[in-house]
């Protein structure tokens, strides 16, 4: 029930003994008539709501506005419910506009916003995917005319609704199109003409579709790059997919196809047939060059601290009471202690073979029979090479720090 009966407020003695009327019921009797006539408010008359003036001496009606407003406003939301307006209830709001003297632009305004309100939500449903088919189009033209609207103000409302979602809906479109990995014949016709339906440019549509697939390929490519090798089976994969997702190009920044480049070939050291360099130093006949690069040579080497003595030494003396005990300062028979440092012994060009790694510094050359090798570890400013006999050396450098250990992985593996 939309305007359940509301008891009158009873007059007190002093209101009962003077005939003061009641104001607040003046309110509820309204109510309560319009509770009486739920089923047609326009057999609700202008002499009894005046009767109600009169019954309650009300001088100035306009007091009340607010409070009729929010009735009406109720009453309309109560016959949009179902979201038709029909001539009888459009007729029904007109007679109560008048019965209580709502200003006529809050009426109209207020019914105009909640049926295109209304209009909008089944405008968006219909262009959510991106097609409005005939029968869609009668769908909204039926509901166009049980909200007693315009033309030109449904097709406003629907071009709005275009205009502001349509680069979105397309979006979407396309993100379900191409999730399987692929850009069928009969997709790619579809998302045509749901481009020509939202009225998207062909660039803006071109920049979307790029935006979403590259989404799609960049998946691929970090899954593949996961563990930081590209096989070339898993690269005519990538060319495969670029293909199905019609994809004319991908635009990787330098930094991205340096790093795809290097996972392709750190595959193939791994893999293949290493890659080798020319040799700028003389090696043996059997020797394959595979890298180098400048370093700091550094060794392990023991470094000797002296200590000194400060503190209490035994004496016959008599310090503050303290017998055989004095205070004495400086060295006494020095004590040398050692720990081991990292020390920089020389720099110069290291090189990679598949049988050694050879040194040529600045105090001198050396040599290292990888068959000595018993193993190796990478850090970031360098690689520790751990020797089965004399001191283990650590290299020093900060360029491809990780394709040196990936060659030297192998070479090792070689031997």
């Amino acid at each position: 029930m939309l305007f359940p009966k509301q008891p009158l407020i009873r007059p007190t003695v002093f209101q009962r003994l003077f005939k003061i009327p009641v104001k607040e019921n003046f309110v509820r009797e309204i109510n309560n008539l319009f509770s009486d006539n739920e089923t047609d408010f326009t057999k609700i008359t202008q002499s009894e709501i005046h009767s109600l003036v009169i019954k309650y001496k009300i001088k100035n009606i306009g007091k009340y506005e607010n409070y009729f407003k929010n009735f009406f406003t109720n009453i309309l939301t109560s016959i949009l419910s179902d979201e038709v307006l029909s001539d009888q209830e459009l007729k029904s709001l007109k007679h109560i506009k008048d019965l209580l003297n709502i200003p006529e632009n809050f009426v109209t305004e207020g019914i105009e916003k909640s049926t295109q309100e209304i209009f909008k939500k089944y405008a968006n449903r219909t262009i959510s995917d991106g097609i409005i088919t005939e029968e869609e189009k009668l769908s909204l033209e039926k509901r166009r005319q049980d909200l007693k609207l315009s033309k030109e103000t449904s097709d406003a409302i629907l071009q709005k609704e275009i205009d502001e979602n349509g680069k979105e809906i397309y979006r979407n479109n396309v993100k379900w199109s191409i999730n399987d990995g692929e850009l069928t014949s009969e997709e790619k016709d579809n998302l045509k003409r749901i481009r020509e339906t939202l009225g998207l440019t062909e660039s803006t549509a071109d920049s979307i579709y790029s935006e979403e697939a590259s989404k799609i390929y960049q998946r691929y490519v970090d899954n593949i790059v996961a563990d930081e090798r590209i096989s070339p089976d898993e690269e005519k994969q990538l060319n495969e997919l670029k293909e199905k997702l019609d994809l004319d190009t991908i635009n990787m920044d330098y930094a991205s196809r340096k790093l795809f480049d290097k996972y392709k070939l750190f595959w193939l050291i791994e893999n293949g047939d290493v890659p080798t360099i020319s040799a700028p130093i003389n090696i043996q006949k059997s020797e394959k060059m595979y890298f180098q690069t400048n370093i700091t040579w550094h060794e392990l080497r023991k470094e000797y601290m002296r200590t000194t003595y400060s503190g209490l030494t035994y004496t016959s003396g008599n310090l503050f009471g303290l017998k055989g005990l004095k205070y004495r300062n400086g060295s006494i028979t020095p004590h040398r202690i050692s720990e081991d440092v990292l020390k920089p012994i020389d720099t110069g060009m290291m090189y990679l073979t598949n049988k050694r790694i050879i040194f040529t510094g600045t105090k001198g050359n050396k040599t290292i029979n990888l068959s000595k090798v018993l193993s190796y570890e990478v850090y970031s400013d360098g690689i520790q090479i751990n020797k089965d006999s004399g001191k283990s050396p650590f290299f020093q450098f900060s360029n491809d720090i990780d394709l040196m250990a990936v060659f030297l992985s192998r070479a090792l593996s070689d031997i």
